[in-house]
């Protein structure tokens, strides 16, 4: 599933690379799993910072409707998110 449209292809998180340098070092990714992630972490352009736990939320819910409410989150601050 695809969080925002278009979305760019971004490098995987730099721990990814040096563990398994031979599967990541040259993979550019579209998109990724939500149950691949722990922490989503939203800078917005006034300063402030969102730490959605992901690992937390899959324990309670499935990927699929973390994945919808991320989405939904996303496309509701889009003006405001910084990174």
């Amino acid at each position: 599933m695809n969080l925002l449209m278009p979305n760019p292809l971004f490098r995987p998180p730099r721990h990814l690379v040096k563990e398994w340098p031979e599967v990541f070092e040259d993979l550019y990714m579209n998109t990724m799993p939500i149950a691949y992630l722990i922490i989503v972490h939203i800078e917005f352009t006034n300063g402030r910072v969102w730490e959605i736990d992901v690992r937390d939320q899959l324990s309670k819910e499935t990927p699929d409707s973390i994945a919808d409410k991320l989405l939904d989150t996303l496309k509701e601050y889009k003006d405001e998110i910084k990174k």
